[in-house]
């Protein structure tokens, strides 16, 4: 089933603005429970920068990530 990655406000008809995903994971994706980011990369990078596109990075990577945002080790400088 193909879901979509940007919000479902955007209608966009575009391949580039979905990926397949069985219905049990499309909805923990709409829900917010999903952090999809880590499978869709890199070989789904097209639809990641399609997303963007349509809602921007920091909302796109909030989306992707189910609002996670990544740890950063403290620099060694």
């Amino acid at each position: 089933m193909p879901a979509h990655l940007a919000r479902h406000d955007v209608r966009c008809e575009h391949p580039d603005c979905v990926v397949p995903m069985c219905v049990m994971h499309q909805r923990a994706f709409e829900a917010g429970h999903l952090d999809l980011l880590r499978y869709l990369e890199p070989r789904w990078r097209q639809e990641i920068a399609h997303t963007v596109m349509h809602v921007g990075l920091i909302t796109a990577y909030r989306r992707l990530t189910a609002g996670r945002f990544p740890s950063v080790a403290p620099s060694r400088d």
